[in-house]
């Protein structure tokens, strides 16, 4: 009786197996089509057009969450893609970012962050780092830019870009507790146990990723 309940089991048992990768590589699949729009919404500046053109990398969050009124967490899931030394961009690797904000936040606020690379200690501090915080003591120079905004870039580590709205305007992009999140790399790409270095290299593909590479200059 019981064998004959596993063997009619069995199937379904699999089918749910076998739908449950393509559900969870779905999830990146859309975070990496948010970020192709969110690299559209950055190139409508020029300035961050011309940023983007000599970047050593890029993180995109495409939802970035504040939260309520005085402590609210903050956070969302980005993707980073680092320029190879032939030009072209990498795949992409995910990354979690969370932690609290203090201060004054009435109100949630949602909307795109981007972190420009732009030294290779930048770069660096991604791909070799884990759990670590983009601010102060993070031993990189960030600077805030927003849209039309005339500051001088050059010299710069990291260059934090938001289009976020509310009554803080964005003023806050840093972020902390940056982890890479191995599991969403890993469904996206098919491929159990994916290191960083294994999806920037391209050691593995997914096709959803190239409109995201070819929309970065």
């Amino acid at each position: 009786m019981l064998k004959r309940f596993l063997l009619g089991a069995a199937p379904l048992l699999l089918a749910g197996f076998m739908t449950a990768t393509p559900a969870a590589a779905q999830e990146g699949s859309g975070l990496v089509a948010k970020a192709a729009h969110e690299v559209r919404t950055m190139e409508d500046d020029p300035q961050m057009r011309g940023l983007l053109a000599h970047a050593r990398g890029v993180v995109l969050v495409p939802e970035y969450g504040h939260g309520a009124f005085i402590i609210g967490g903050k956070g969302g899931e980005g993707v980073l893609l680092v320029r190879e030394r032939s030009g072209r961009w990498s795949n992409p690797a995910f990354f979690g970012l969370g932690g609290v904000s203090f201060g004054f936040q009435a109100g949630g606020n949602v909307g795109e962050v981007a972190y420009v690379l732009m030294s290779p200690a930048a770069v660096r501090r991604f791909v070799d780092g884990n759990n670590f915080s983009l601010g102060a003591g993070a031993g990189l120079d960030v600077v805030t830019y927003h849209n039309g905004e005339h500051i001088n870039l050059t010299g710069q580590d990291v260059v934090a870009w938001s289009n976020t709205t509310g009554l803080y305007g964005g003023a806050d992009v840093g972020a902390t507790d940056i982890a890479y999140d191995g599991r969403l790399t890993s469904d996206f790409y098919g491929t159990r146990d994916l290191d960083i270095r294994q999806a920037l290299d391209g050691q593995v593909r997914n096709t959803d990723a190239d409109r995201l590479r070819a929309s970065l200059p």
